[in-house]
């Protein structure tokens, strides 16, 4: 995949922050990612997991309070991003589709209070601008970004959050995409 450069007529001179979210209801990968006259820069990565609890009983609320702590830790640690999430429009289940709105919701929520742009992403978008195909697989996606970036991710949701903030700024014009 080799590094990416920008292309001339989006290209950022000064340093640009993109937090890419991958939603889900058991766990919530993101990462935080920038780009500065064409040089993309991995800075960290993770999962929030809003589910997990050291309490056997507790309100129902209690994984959007979690999910709220770790999204506002990221937007008040990282100066001026933008905020890029997957955008999911079918679920197999209602209970998953519930859970992500509800995931995709606080999002939007804490963006607009923040004054942050946003933009949802349709997985296929993602995969056609980091990999040139959109019916790549995700095994294939993790792979190419875990060689380029030379870090190992725990899970799916690292993954996708990071190939997110990279489609993103594929989209933004900021730099050059994948020519397979």
């Amino acid at each position: 995949m080799g590094r990416k450069r920008a292309k001339k007529r989006g290209r950022v001179k000064a340093r640009q922050n993109v937090i890419g979210f991958d939603p889900g209801g058991k766990q919530f990968g993101w990462c935080h990612m920038s780009v500065a006259d064409g040089n993309v820069r991995l800075h960290s990565f993770g999962t929030i997991f809003p589910r997990e609890s050291a309490f056997e009983f507790e309100g129902g609320g209690m994984p959007m309070i979690r999910l709220s702590d770790g999204v506002n830790h990221l937007f008040n640690t990282i100066k001026k991003p933008m905020v890029a999430y997957e955008l999911i429009h079918f679920h197999k289940s209602t209970k998953a589709a519930q859970i992500y709105g509800w995931v995709r919701g606080k999002i939007m929520e804490e963006c607009e209070i923040r004054k942050i742009p946003y933009s949802g992403i349709p997985p296929s978008t993602i995969r056609m601008h980091v990999m040139g195909n959109g019916k790549a697989k995700k095994e294939q996606v993790k792979r190419v970004l875990q060689k380029t970036f030379n870090v190992k991710f725990d899970n799916d949701d690292e993954s996708d959050a990071v190939a997110c903030a990279l489609g993103f700024m594929i989209m933004q014009g900021w730099i050059d995409g994948q020519k397979t």
